[in-house]
């Protein structure tokens, strides 16, 4: 019995014990997205796993085109992936969720903004059904974006940024496409195979003053029905939980740290700090 060649241009950095593990992983974040998304549909879906790839990332994103959809998946602390899926297949889920049963895959490039927010709620249920099947006791706390198209997602990775696909085969009434989840290969192989944490850097920051730091203030919150969303017309005045001379809530890097008061400076809007809030 002779050995497999070794593919020199897409080595697989997975021992066969630990490539056991991914795909029995992978096999039942699976079912349980396609539980999670079912019990939102009123159609039968299947959300079946295939197999991983790996690769630079300019070769492995090359369907994340015009005629995708998708969101950034922010690791804290480290780096960023995406996952995205063809918009036909989208459109299809999300009028399921809307109640509607399309008898083919639609053929828009575009979704229109509610159409966009169901399918973040999709990525959002994604996300929980990772939570939920993570194959080690330190599960990774992850934050997503906002929905973007394909194009745009494709400039998170350098072109020879080495990446792993995990991708599963999306299966309605209507029709099939493959969802993609893509993160840099190092961490996936670290946490989710090794199951250990990544090992810090010994890489110096030359000024550590100079990282930048998001920081979003809240103006406020509602919560509107799907029927609410869909009948918004412009003009119309949506009512905040927060008073006009209230205070606002400011965070840094998602952590709340300060609460402020909104003021203008010129004719800029801004905000003024009030007190730091205790940890």
């Amino acid at each position: 019995m002779s050995a497999a060649a070794y593919d020199f241009v897409h080595p697989d950095p997975f021992p066969v014990e630990a490539k056991g593990k991914l795909q029995g992983w992978l096999g039942d974040f699976a079912a349980a997205v396609a539980r999670r998304w079912s019990a939102q549909l009123p159609f039968e879906l299947q959300f079946e796993a295939q197999d991983h790839s790996t690769g630079p990332a300019a070769e492995l994103t090359r369907s994340s085109g015009p005629g995708a959809v998708g969101v950034q998946v922010q690791v804290h602390a480290g780096p960023t992936g995406i996952a995205y899926s063809e918009i036909p297949i989208v459109a299809a889920l999300v009028a399921g969720m809307l109640g509607d049963t399309v008898e083919q895959l639609p053929e828009g490039t575009e979704l229109t903004p509610i159409e966009t927010a169901l399918f973040e709620v999709l990525c959002h249920e994604f996300l929980e059904a990772l939570f939920e099947t993570w194959p080690s006791k330190q599960t990774p706390k992850l934050r997503l974006g906002s929905a973007q198209p394909g194009t745009e997602l494709r400039r998170v990775f350098a072109p020879f940024d080495p990446v792993i696909d995990l991708s599963w085969k999306v299966t309605i009434p209507c029709g099939d496409g493959l969802w993609h989840w893509i993160m840099p290969l190092r961490w996936v192989v670290d946490v989710i195979v090794r199951h250990e944490p990544p090992a810090p850097s010994t890489l110096r920051h030359p000024d550590i003053g100079a990282i930048p730091l998001e920081i979003r203030v809240w103006l406020g919150e509602t919560e509107l029905s799907v029927a609410e969303l869909r009948g918004l017309r412009r003009g119309d005045v949506l009512l905040l939980d927060t008073a006009v001379d209230g205070e606002l809530a400011l965070d840094v890097n998602d952590r709340r740290l300060f609460t402020t008061r909104p003021v203008r400076v010129g004719s800029r809007q801004a905000v003024q700090i009030v007190e730091r809030v205790d940890e």
